[in-house]
């Protein structure tokens, strides 16, 4: 068991002899001294909470107490208030820790949700990446193909030029005898 779950059973244990002080079982004085021990070597317990607690052990030792005598009353009243007043601070502390836990959890689940945006995110870039050596190789490809097919027909006697003028129609070819198109309208 951690040492926090086993202040928390310590922590209950006090409350319960608490309630048997309130009671009026004076035997319950007996029993709260070693677990207040244990609550003041506890490395997990704040400094205010044991201060509380080392104030009771110090009203149980006093002799009115241990005899029984009717002064011991107003004693065991103030060991009652100064541990619920550690069990109160013990409560508050836990609800800070509680909250700040909560607000931590948060934070993380944002960070989480946006690194996985962020993966995503990169993945996509790389997919989307072009590779400019295999664009390179298959344009060194292609070009050797099309010097193939320019040698084979070159070598049948077609003539053939370069770039984009091969592939424009020679002025004979569109049959409009060197005007530009669309000259003239027809009259109506």
């Amino acid at each position: 068991m951690s040492s926090s779950g086993a202040d928390a059973v310590e922590l209950n244990e006090v409350a319960c002899r608490l309630a048997d002080l309130a009671a009026g079982h004076i035997e319950a004085v007996q029993e709260l001294r070693p677990l207040l021990h244990r609550i003041v070597v506890s490395p997990t317990l704040s400094g205010a909470v044991k201060t509380f607690v080392v104030q009771a052990l110090l009203l149980l030792d006093d002799p009115r107490i241990a005899s029984g005598a009717a002064g011991g009353a107003p004693l065991i009243q103030k060991i009652r208030k100064l541990l619920e007043a550690a069990l109160a601070a013990t409560k508050s502390e836990l609800s800070a820790v509680t909250a700040e836990r909560d607000r931590l959890r948060r934070a993380y689940e944002l960070l989480k949700g946006e690194l996985e945006l962020l993966r995503r995110r990169l993945f996509v870039a790389k997919a989307e990446r072009i590779d400019t050596t295999q664009l390179e190789i298959e344009f060194a490809e292609t070009k050797a193909k099309l010097a193939l097919l320019a040698r084979a027909l070159e070598d049948a006697g077609v003539s053939v030029e370069s770039g984009a003028a091969a592939n424009e129609p020679t002025s004979s070819e569109s049959g409009n005898s060197g005007r530009p198109a669309g000259g003239k309208k027809a009259p109506k």
